[in-house]
């Protein structure tokens, strides 16, 4: 009795120690379990948080280069979108050195028109069953790719320049702001690119067409002249840093037709070929369509335009203004080649002008004159 008197207090308290002990603890692991829960559903939202910071972060990285690659140019905010584009496809070029002037954008542009000129390629001889490796099938290649990957959008970028700037064709590089310097650059190596890679491909399909053996034809010759002839006008206004407007303007008056002149001299040779499309009806009216078109453009820019925007006012300008102190040899030279190529177009503006074009003429008078007949009988 006494035993039990003096031990169950102890007990008792003991218990009573060891229960609190237990709830502390149970409290203690719920308070763990639930932040642990807390954590388990905040860390799909901290990982979100997170992967948006990172892009966000990403974003204002790419915007800060982007902006780095025009912080050069004074005038920045006055860049016209299509300068910015092309500016923009300089920075994927490799940098190549020659003459002191950088051609990593002609070789840039070389490889996209040999890319291209696969693809169209394929399309031709596998789609629309042309032959393969033909001398017509290799010329309508030639013409496509320069008329829908070489042409458009090389006129977006010489009609940007030329209308963004007063025009002064002996007028030096220094005389325009920076950014359209280097857009003009681009511009004439994307001419003179597209000038190396066409020669190439001349001697490349008359390798094959002949067996192995470069054989040229008839028209090759011309071709090959003008090209050179090109490509020392672009290159030559690089080096001297003047006369860069009378290039530019030489390149579009003679770009601007290619479009229908390249489709024309395409579809010209769609008529000599089997292929699965040839006695279809659109290709008969499409056929009509570009063969006016081509004809009326060529005669009016080539025999109308071009003499006097090219051959007096531009040739003018080099001979007696000479804005950009030009030296003369390369003034006379310019202008030389100017009129070689406007009297090098007097085959074609007399074949559409007196072959092509009055057949048309008919048809539109006619056209006019059965409205007024029966105009006249209501």
């Amino acid at each position: 009795m006494i035993l039990e008197t003096t031990l169950l207090p102890g007990i008792r308290s003991t218990t009573r120690t060891t229960t609190c002990l237990m709830k502390t603890l149970n409290r203690e692991q719920t308070k763990a379990n639930h932040k642990n829960t807390q954590q388990q559903h905040q860390q799909p939202q901290l990982q979100q948080q997170q992967i948006s910071n990172n892009m966000c972060q990403r974003t204002v990285t790419n915007q800060r280069s982007s902006s780095k690659m025009f912080d050069q140019y004074n005038d920045e905010k006055n860049i016209p979108a299509l300068a910015r584009f092309t500016l923009a496809l300089d920075s994927w070029s490799p940098k190549i050195t020659l003459f002191n002037l950088d051609f990593g954008f002609s070789l840039l542009a070389m490889a996209f028109f040999a890319a291209m000129r696969l693809v169209v390629k394929h399309v031709l001889t596998v789609h629309l069953e042309w032959p393969i490796d033909s001398e017509k099938t290799n010329f309508s290649i030639a013409c496509l790719v320069g008329g829908i990957f070489h042409t458009p959008f090389l006129l977006s970028v010489l009609g940007m320049l030329l209308t963004s700037q007063p025009f002064r064709p002996s007028a030096s590089f220094a005389d325009y702001p920076r950014w359209w310097q280097d857009t003009c650059h681009l511009a004439l190596q994307l001419c003179t690119g597209y000038m190396v890679y066409d020669f190439f491909v001349i001697m490349w399909d008359r390798y094959f067409e002949n067996n192995g053996t470069i054989i040229l034809n008839d028209d090759d010759p011309l071709y090959i002249a003008h090209h050179f002839m090109t490509m020392f006008y672009m290159i030559s206004v690089r080096v001297v840093g003047a006369g860069q407007g009378s290039a530019l303007i030489c390149m579009f008056l003679g770009e601007i037709t290619n479009p229908f002149f390249n489709a024309y001299l395409v579809l010209e040779q769609a008529v000599l070929v089997d292929w699965c499309c040839k006695a279809s009806q659109w290709f008969t009216t499409l056929n009509s369509i570009i063969e006016f078109s081509t004809a009326a453009s060529y005669a009016l820019v080539r025999g109308v335009i071009s003499p006097f925007v090219l051959g007096f006012y531009t040739c003018g300008d080099l001979v007696l203004r000479n804005q950009g102190k030009l030296p003369l040899v390369l003034r006379l030279l310019f202008s030389l080649l100017i009129w070689a190529v406007l009297l090098g177009s007097k085959g074609w503006v007399e074949k559409f002008h007196l072959e092509v074009l009055p057949p048309y003429y008919n048809q539109i008078a006619s056209f006019f004159a059965s409205g007024v007949t029966t105009a006249g009988e209501l």
